[in-house]
């Protein structure tokens, strides 16, 4: 477990070296985060952009489940990096999130998010949370053992302020692992089984 959530911590961390070190500097002159305050000052505006992210993550949960793509592409940054879910592909840009999602969002339903862990440096956001894909009832998908493993997992996501709000910059949906899906799967004969891997 501890293994598994250094990893997911590396992935973010990745992800955020991601952001322009010129595009940080522009927006730290428009909005700056504490400096050298007192320890009050630097956990009101930690408690501040916690709430303020919550709200726009649970504005975008509601536009997923509501298949509303207009209103979901407001909440990505232009330069966004974005896994989906049960995707290998990464999308740069918000027009290739956009384009992705157009073909993806009808028919996956809504989801749900429970936070694992948090961190607010300056103007980015660092989010960890556990999610669990909500597919329609009669969805052959969703009764598959073979995409259980994709409709849940873990999401690592960097938050940028900016003079609207908080963007997403970075989201990548990390399944989870399919021993579950791999034990629940109809028994296969000696020869497939040779072939099956995770």
């Amino acid at each position: 477990m501890t293994l598994g959530f250094a990893r997911f911590r590396a992935a973010l961390a990745a992800a955020a070296l991601l952001v322009p070190l010129s595009a940080a500097r522009g927006h730290a002159q428009v909005l700056p985060g504490p400096r050298d305050d007192t320890d009050a000052r630097l956990s009101q505006y930690r408690s501040d952009a916690l709430r303020e992210a919550g709200s726009v993550l649970e504005e975008w949960r509601t536009a997923w489940a509501e298949d509303d793509l207009r209103a979901l592409m407001r909440f990505y940054d232009r330069k966004a990096l974005v896994q989906l879910p049960g995707d290998e592909e990464t999308l740069q840009g918000s027009a290739s999130v956009e384009t992705a999602l157009k073909s993806r969002l009808p028919g996956v339903g809504g989801i749900e998010f429970a936070l694992v862990d948090a961190e607010v440096s300056g103007n980015l956001l660092y989010i960890f949370h556990r999610y669990l894909l909500q597919r329609a009832p009669g969805d052959s998908a969703a009764a598959s053992s073979s995409t259980a493993a994709s409709n849940m997992g873990t999401t690592a996501m960097v938050l940028i302020r900016e003079r609207g709000g908080w963007k997403i910059r970075a989201q990548m949906f990390i399944p989870a692992p399919q021993v579950a899906a791999a034990e629940t799967a109809p028994a296969v004969t000696p020869a497939a089984s040779g072939d099956g891997h995770n």
